[in-house]
């Protein structure tokens, strides 16, 4: 039970902070010297809990905390308290209707390691339950709630195609994406004011190890028989899943302090200057740039 236990919460650490991953993606962020700001995302993006492999290896850490605890930890077992005689206290036998109202108190104080596990690991995703059949209406429902997301939609197995659109003034740090109820993830993009007015832009999310689901499926944990996440082994997975392919660009009338694109900043049009990154999992590293918006 222990060794399920510990696959189970190492699958929802990975979770925590690799909950939405990149697919195939085009993107860009555009900034001015007024202080203003748009931000545009449409492609895929993957919801890794909801993938088969996840929710698989979720299932598997429950059912076998849920167990008797052979090979680990022993279970805790319900114990019978003593029933006395009214007036004297004398111990007696407790009647059947004692003992299932006992057995009842003690299920509700006490519930299972595998209860605790699963509740610990929706606490992770936001109250979001894997398992529940509909739980790719509720997620796509949860971030057409959100501001700037025009489409959401499920393709299955945890992929959505989406289209993100927003704008804004830089009086405020910018983060996407933002799940509600979700503090601990990766995010795509983060757009950081300075105190002498330079913003720096880092895309942490486009990462290569990140985006990269053949990366990630080494992360999982092993099943049975040398498998990874219920796959042959040798095999991802996350098989069938769409691979970090995108391109992202950052275009600006400010003035670009440092970058590391492959080819710096390009002229683009009425005055500004274009950054470009092909993001896939051969790039090198997370797009940065530092630049003074006036």
């Amino acid at each position: 039970m222990r060794l399920r236990l510990m696959m189970l919460a190492a699958l929802s650490a990975i979770l925590a902070g690799c909950l939405l991953l990149p697919g195939k993606f085009d993107s860009a962020l555009d900034i001015r010297r007024d202080g203003t700001f748009h931000f545009h995302y449409a492609g895929e993006v993957v919801y890794l809990p909801l993938t088969e492999a996840a929710r698989s290896q979720m299932k598997q850490g429950h059912n076998g905390a849920a167990g008797n605890g052979s090979g680990g930890d022993q279970a805790e077992v319900f114990t019978e308290q003593t029933c006395t005689k009214p007036g004297s206290g004398e111990a007696r036998p407790c009647t059947a209707d004692e003992l299932t109202a006992q057995r009842h108190a003690w299920d509700a104080r006490k519930p299972d390691a595998g209860d605790r596990s699963a509740n610990a690991a929706m606490a992770m995703l936001g109250g979001l339950n894997p398992g529940d059949p509909n739980a790719a209406t509720t997620f796509a429902d949860g971030l057409r709630r959100q501001a700037g997301w025009r489409k959401v939609v499920s393709r299955g197995n945890g992929v959505f195609d989406v289209d993100y659109d927003i704008s804004g003034r830089l009086d405020h740090d910018f983060t996407f994406p933002t799940l509600e109820h979700t503090p601990l993830m990766v995010p795509f993009l983060t757009v950081t004011r300075r105190a002498d007015g330079s913003v720096r832009v880092e895309a942490p999310g486009f990462a290569p190890g990140l985006g990269n689901m053949g990366a990630m499926s080494a992360m999982l944990p092993l099943g049975s028989g040398g498998t990874v996440g219920g796959a042959k082994a040798g095999q991802s997975p996350l098989k069938g899943l769409p691979i970090m392919d995108g391109t992202f660009a950052v275009t600006t009338d400010g003035t670009i302090l440092t970058n590391n694109t492959e080819d710096g900043p390009v002229p683009a049009a009425a005055g500004s200057q274009r950054l470009s990154w092909k993001i896939n999992a051969g790039h090198g590293a997370a797009p940065t740039a530092l630049i003074r918006p006036n």
